[in-house]
């Protein structure tokens, strides 16, 4: 890439930042504890139960089982079900409730402390109220196979499904596709060899009733041979001339960083960047692809 391209790529980037928009870094939230089936919801959906969610969500799900009998895990049993994280979200100046639902084999998984590798895996939905005391779904990622059929942890497939092998979290900051459209995020940071690990952010687009897959971008990694290193991504809407926005993404570089910051991708206090690049992703209509990339 030539010199001055790059750097008005990098300036674009800081420029957006010092504007604080849709600027992100990665981060990770689910602990493994799901909510209890009569959990109340965030606000303005504090009507509803986690329970009531799932309803709406699985029409063969079980309230007084916990199951939903048309999905089934690998052992072929009905599958247990829990909310990993509800989180309202607005869209369109109206609210949402979205939530992280976790596929088990078995109710006493639902009830304790687990790590992501415990899901077999979790679905993303997107509800509505509706009458004002009542949930209605408006899209899911339509993740019924078995968990055969799951990508690598930390990857997304095809049928938009997601598995869970580590720690997650919903990224709900305004990740504009249009002016008229806002994706919905997941983070996902698994281990990958030797304790090393990485996180993904996986970016969803309601498509009818589906939560379509549109973009699996490398969020940040931490390696520990021979030294401990670390890279650390920020991700940034920007607007372009045509229909739909771009993604930028600053990846900053940091050498033999401080132990002790297990599936952190924070750097430590103090700590400089030895190196950075810039990529940009644009979107096909279909998929975010990468067009740009560079190291300065």
């Amino acid at each position: 890439m030539k010199r001055h391209s790059l750097r008005a790529v990098v300036a674009l980037v800081v420029a957006v930042l010092s504007f604080s928009l849709e600027a992100v870094t990665a981060r990770a939230g689910w602990d493994g504890t799901p909510l209890s089936r009569l959990s109340a919801l965030p606000a303005p959906f504090e009507f509803a139960t986690a329970s009531d969610a799932l309803a709406a969500t699985y029409p063969s799900y079980v309230r007084s089982l916990g199951i939903a009998r048309a999905l089934r895990t690998t052992d072929g049993d009905a599958a247990h079900l829990s909310i990993l994280e509800a989180r309202s979200w607005y869209a369109g100046g109206r609210p949402y409730l979205v939530v992280a639902i976790a596929r088990q084999t078995d109710d006493q998984a639902a009830r304790t402390d687990l790590c992501g590798g415990c899901w077999e895996r979790f679905a993303i939905a997107v509800l509505a109220e509706r009458d004002g005391s009542r949930l209605r779904l408006v899209a899911r990622t339509h993740d019924d196979g078995p968990t055969e059929a799951d990508p690598a942890p930390g990857e997304v497939d095809a049928d938009l499904s997601v598995k869970g092998d580590g720690v997650a979290s919903l990224d709900l900051a305004a990740y504009h596709l249009s002016n008229r459209e806002t994706l919905i995020g997941v983070r996902n940071t698994v281990s990958i060899t030797g304790g090393n690990f990485g996180t993904r952010l996986a970016l969803f687009r309601i498509v009818g009733d589906d939560l379509k897959a549109v973009a699996n971008i490398r969020a940040g990694d931490v390696t520990y041979q021979p030294t401990r290193t670390m890279s650390n991504a920020t991700i940034v809407v920007a607007g372009e001339s045509g229909t739909y926005n771009e993604l930028h993404v600053l990846t900053r570089h940091y050498d033999d960083i401080p132990t002790g910051l297990d599936y952190s991708l924070e750097p430590a206090p103090g700590s400089k960047p030895v190196a950075s690049e810039v990529s940009t992703f644009r979107f096909d209509g279909t998929r975010f692809h990468e067009i740009v990339g560079a190291q300065r």
